[in-house]
């Protein structure tokens, strides 16, 4: 009788579907930066960050799949911070207007 531990399912922990609608708006994000609106742009890509926090912090680890890379507190903090960072950067960062 073998006592081997059961194998998780690899399915499960590589969910890409959280980070791939996080991807969808960050690129959208982009567009607007290349589009010369910077502004909405990093306000977007922020946002973008800070929904990420949002999903990591509400999802179960094994469907938050590739957001969950450490620590759920650790993944929120830092993804929070970095998005509300590029949004507060992008709405006070005085703009040149061409």
């Amino acid at each position: 009788m073998s006592t081997a531990a059961p194998q998780p399912d690899p399915r499960g922990s590589l969910n890409p579907w959280p980070l791939l609608l996080v991807l969808v708006f960050f690129a959208a994000g982009i567009v607007l930066v290349i589009l010369r609106h910077w502004r909405r742009g990093s306000v977007m890509m922020g946002g973008s960050l800070v929904f990420a926090a949002l999903l990591r912090l509400v999802l179960p680890s094994r469907i938050a799949g590739i957001l969950a890379v450490r620590h759920r507190a650790f993944d929120v903090a830092l993804m929070l911070g970095a998005g509300v960072g590029m949004m507060v950067l992008g709405m006070v960062v005085p703009g040149t207007y061409v």
